[in-house]
């Protein structure tokens, strides 16, 4: 300050040293361009009261046309994100983008361990496994004091979240009888959307991401509960001959519903895994390839070969869009409501995805009219502005492109043999 007095500069002192050591940068901003100070670059200059003063007295002493790297940055302090906490700014600001792909990357990863695991340790074990997994990683996300433990701990976490996400569904499922099941899948569906759609008001108040992820770990404590409150499915003790047991969960559900369970059923059950078990064994002393290469044997038929290339291709365009409108909520406006209007929309549309698979729509047609919603609505939205008047086409058109692939992940996640 006593710099810019001695040089009779009455006006913002710090503004004018901005301008003599930063450069300014152009900034799209919505519909306009603004100048900004670089955030990531100065000029090459050794900024002391001694040269500041000679800076001022001949702004061509020094070399202005040279800029550097800054090593040091101020955040703004109303918040605090990872990206101050771990510098992922300027040629560091791909890291940040890169913790949301490990997340993605291990929920893929997720779904070939967690999958063969329940099927064969059984799906409430398995759920301890990812839950015990997500409690230990995710504190490690929260308490990561460097990007490298907080990389690991995304990576981890995510793969045991889609653990706990898929196992609990099968779960679900697998208690429940065909004429039942329609409704508890969007009853699930409908409370991982309000998950959803909550986490953007939690995320507006609490402007610490270490609590932020700290509120989004704790449910899954809950989860732990589920050991003494949901049997083991019956139908995988079935599958893997564990008759007893099943017929004793039954049995128990029948009297907490207050309904008498045929005896014919536990016929049937110990019949059917008597014929399964023979047959097994029949084809296991007859069997002359390893299991692996058998498996790949729907590759050898033509039409099988072509009805799973295209459920693996519809699978993989689903879950790439959905990720695409679940993670690109920056579509102009306030992004707190964006996210939970992406979250909310859900609902109505794994209503309708229900509703609809259930006429002469059926699952194709449905799938079919889900995709070219998204498809549409993704490529028009990016013809309108993200500000200014036009603003709500281009968000209308986001919430609808997000209804559409909602009922395509609707089919895919709830019967992906039907998509075909």
């Amino acid at each position: 300050m006593s710099t810019c007095i001695a040089h009779n500069i009455s006006e913002d002192c710090i503004r004018y040293t901005k301008d003599l050591t930063i450069p300014l940068e152009k900034y799209q901003t919505g519909c306009t361009s603004e100048w900004r100070y670089s955030s990531c670059y100065a000029y090459d200059i050794n900024v002391t009261k001694e040269n500041l003063n000679l800076l001022m007295r001949d702004f061509d002493y020094f070399n202005t046309s040279v800029v550097v790297q800054c090593n040091d940055w101020m955040y703004d302090t109303s918040r605090t994100t990872v990206n101050q906490e771990f510098g992922l700014v300027c040629d560091k600001y791909y890291m940040n983008n890169l913790a949301t792909s490990l997340h993605i990357a291990g929920a893929m990863l997720g779904y070939f361990i967690y999958g063969p695991l329940s099927d064969r340790f059984g799906r409430l074990k398995s759920l301890m496994i990812a839950v015990s997994t997500l409690v230990v990683f995710g504190t490690l996300e929260i308490l990561a004091p460097s990007y490298l433990l907080f990389a690991i701990g995304r990576i981890t976490a995510g793969s045991s979240r889609f653990g706990v996400y898929s196992i609990v569904f099968v779960l679900m499922v697998e208690h429940v009888g065909p004429s039942k099941r329609g409704m508890v899948i969007v009853i699930f569906y409908v409370c991982y959307c309000i998950g959803y759609a909550g986490l953007a008001p939690i995320a507006y108040f609490i402007r610490e991401w270490r609590f932020v992820q700290f509120i989004a770990n704790v449910p899954a404590l809950f989860a732990f509960s589920y050991w003494w409150l949901i049997p083991e499915s019956p139908r995988w003790l079935i599958s893997v001959g564990k008759v007893d047991e099943a017929e004793n969960i039954i049995r128990k559900i029948g009297r907490r519903n207050k309904a008498d369970v045929p005896e014919k059923i536990f016929e049937n059950m110990y019949m059917q895994v008597k014929e399964e078990s023979s047959m097994n064994e029949k084809q296991a002393s007859t069997r002359k390839e390893p299991i692996a290469r058998a498996a790949m044997d729907i590759f050898r038929f033509p039409n099988m070969r072509k009805k799973c290339s295209i459920a693996c291709f519809a699978g993989a365009s689903v879950y790439i869009s959905y990720y695409a409108f679940m993670l690109n909520t920056n579509i102009g406006g306030n992004l707190y409501v964006n996210v939970a209007l992406s979250g909310l929309i859900e609902i109505p549309a794994y209503i309708t995805a229900a509703f609809l698979i259930e006429t002469w729509f059926g699952r194709r047609y449905t799938f079919f009219g889900g995709a070219i919603i998204c498809a549409t609505t993704a490529i028009s939205g990016n013809f309108f502005p993200k500000c200014g008047s036009l603003l709500w086409i281009r968000t209308t058109l986001f919430l609808i492109g997000k209804f559409g692939v909602g009922i395509t992940y609707f089919i895919v996640w709830t019967d992906r043999k039907s998509v075909v």
